[in-house]
């Protein structure tokens, strides 16, 4: 069991082993988190027994041992509560899509588009997102204007992440051979990986712009050789944003639309009279794009029913507590409802990501909602 009175010690310096985190997607990529760039407040040189038990107890901290029947086999597990807002909790389960109340009004909307194209888009991004363009897509001066407001080292960021999931998604390719064998005489048996020909990728933004996700789905997209890629993000202030405008066009996206929401899904799927209709749909979204997602299944293709995203890191005493605190609040900052834990054999590392993850907080431009997921939905286990 860990104690609050445990002295984390002195923090060594760069780990030899990185931390292990688990997250769903394709391909390997890094986009720094928006606190790399901040004045994060003074960490003292030591944090020594008193000071931890200080921290804790100032934070109506306490540590409960798991039930015997919640624990996994013979592995002995801890978890910390508090009642303060930025502080861990135990992970609440997510409700199933659906439970939460919005789920049947999209099969209204996906209608409308269906019937009335261009107008019902335009008319529901007016409603959701207080823009109505007269046209969707981006032309090639207006991809080119929006992309000037990048910063050059923005750039240097989408370059270097792209870099390296195009290199790997590569590679995964390479693993996808065709296959023709003739088993007896006139017998031919086999498979053959083909593209499909038109992808829709959504790249959500409601809350907070995901650059990423165009990276995800944009670029290993074209890798795969898909003929026509269209991405939409939603308008941030009535306008396309400018850093995902610049991640879908470098990831060679073919159209890029400034649409969001069930709109957004629904033009794409279904087709308007100015967006041709795709042959599948990819890419995270809220409950509403994935209930979207669900009901348009069977007219196109689609990835999967993505819920909020979640991380586990898995870490012994050797990581670096800041680093883990970067990527599970990097996680957080998705959604007020993305799950972030860590799970170790650390009391120290323990203790020491939770004060780096206040620390962090305090300056985090997504602060808000990484707060409110990580009291939520946030957690740390330590295991014997």
């Amino acid at each position: 069991m860990i104690s609050p009175t445990e002295s984390p010690q002195k923090r060594h310096g760069p780990s030899a082993l990185t931390s292990l985190v688990c997250v769903l997607g394709i391909g390997l990529g890094f986009w720094p988190s928006p606190v790399e760039s901040q004045t994060l407040p003074p960490r003292s040189a030591e944090w020594d027994r008193a000071a931890a038990a200080d921290y804790l107890d100032g934070r109506q901290a306490w540590w409960e041992t798991w039930p015997v029947a919640e624990r996994d086999h013979e592995t002995s597990c801890v978890s910390c509560h508090t009642t303060l807002p930025y502080a861990l909790a135990r992970p609440t389960l997510r409700p199933a899509l659906g439970e939460t109340g919005p789920s049947i009004p999209e099969e209204h909307l996906l209608e409308d588009i269906e019937k009335r194209g261009d107008a019902a888009g335009r008319e529901l991004a007016e409603k959701f997102d207080g823009y109505a363009p007269e046209r969707f897509h981006l032309n090639e001066d207006e991809i080119a204007a929006t992309i000037a407001k990048v910063s050059p080292e923005d750039i240097a960021d989408i370059e270097f992440a792209q870099d390296q999931i195009h290199r790997f998604a590569e590679k995964q390719k390479e693993c996808l051979r065709d296959l023709e064998v003739e088993t007896l005489p006139g017998v031919i048996l086999g498979h053959r990986n083909v593209p499909v020909n038109a992808v829709g990728c959504y790249v959500p933004g409601g809350k907070y712009p995901l650059v990423a996700s165009a990276f995800m789905s944009v670029l290993t997209a074209k890798v795969a050789g898909v003929k026509r890629v269209v991405a939409s993000a939603p308008p941030q202030d009535s306008l396309p944003h400018p850093a995902q405008v610049a991640a879908m066009h470098m990831a060679g996206a073919d159209e890029i639309l400034v649409l969001g929401g069930v709109q957004a899904v629904g033009a794409m799927a279904l087709g308007t009279e100015t967006i041709a209709g795709v042959d599948m749909l990819v890419g995270a979204g809220n409950v509403f794009v994935a209930e979207a997602k669900r009901q348009l299944f069977g007219r196109v293709g689609i990835d999967l029913l993505a819920g909020p995203t979640e991380t586990l890191i898995i870490s012994d005493e050797t990581v670096d507590p800041e680093l883990c605190a970067v990527d599970l609040l990097g996680q957080a900052e998705h959604g007020p409802t993305s799950p972030a834990a860590l799970l170790t054999n650390s009391q120290k590392l323990a203790l020491e990501t939770i004060y780096e993850v206040e620390r962090q907080l305090e300056v985090l431009p997504t602060a808000d909602i990484a707060r409110q997921s990580w009291t939520d939905y946030g957690s740390v286990i330590v295991c014997d």
